[in-house]
């Protein structure tokens, strides 16, 4: 048979009153796009053992069945950068949470709850609200770096929240791999020298803390 394209799952899902179909539809989705967030968290969560971001991965497609059934699909590449987006937005705030842990004094200990429950540096925001509330702060960062550098932006975008390697990105260039890595790194660069000039910060991930 063969295979469903991603727009019918979603349709299925979000229409269906079949418990069993939406539940093979999701269970379709899931095996197609697990790898997706893995990668991303991989690349974003470094020190994060692999029990750690196998718990997160669940997490995001947790998460992404919630949210779907009011996704507005626009196509693949739109679905695609959504779930990867998830898994950049979870990773960080379960880093925030590392890092906390990692320096919180044995007397404030309590106040890191658990990875069942709200965490502290969501303000008491439910995840939902703490998602949309970051995603927000991610789009005027990537709106900004786009009038900045639009293939440059382009290119990293794909890198950093997509999951695509060099070899993909170069495939979409049309250059050789190390081309490709030299731009996206060039832009990653000059974008950030351009972010310390006018904000007075010395990475994007301090830019995003800081107003997020």
């Amino acid at each position: 048979m063969a295979d469903r394209t991603i727009e019918r799952l979603v349709n299925e899902f979000q229409n269906t009153n079949d418990q069993r179909t939406r539940d093979r539809a999701f269970e379709e989705i899931y095996c197609r796009y697990i790898q997706l967030v893995r990668s991303v968290i991989k690349k974003h969560g470094a020190m994060l053992g692999a029990f750690r971001i196998e718990e997160i991965a669940q997490k995001c497609m947790i998460y992404v069945a919630e949210e779907l059934t009011e996704f507005q699909f626009i196509d693949e590449k739109k679905f695609v950068s959504w779930i990867g987006s998830i898994a950049y937005f979870t990773t960080k705030d379960e880093l925030k949470i590392v890092k906390k842990q990692n320096t919180v004094e044995l007397d404030n200990a309590h106040d890191i709850k658990d990875d069942t429950g709200d965490h502290s540096e969501r303000q008491g925001l439910t995840l939902e609200q703490w998602m949309k509330k970051e995603e927000a702060v991610l789009l005027e960062l990537f709106d900004r770096w786009q009038q900045f550098d639009d293939v440059g932006f382009k290119i990293n975008y794909l890198f950093h929240v997509e999951g695509k390697n060099d070899n993909e990105i170069a495939d979409w260039l049309k250059k050789k791999p190390d081309a490709a890595k030299k731009q996206r790194l060039r832009s990653l660069k000059r974008f950030t020298e351009d972010l310390q000039k006018e904000d007075n910060v010395k990475s994007l991930d301090e830019w995003i803390d800081k107003y997020s």
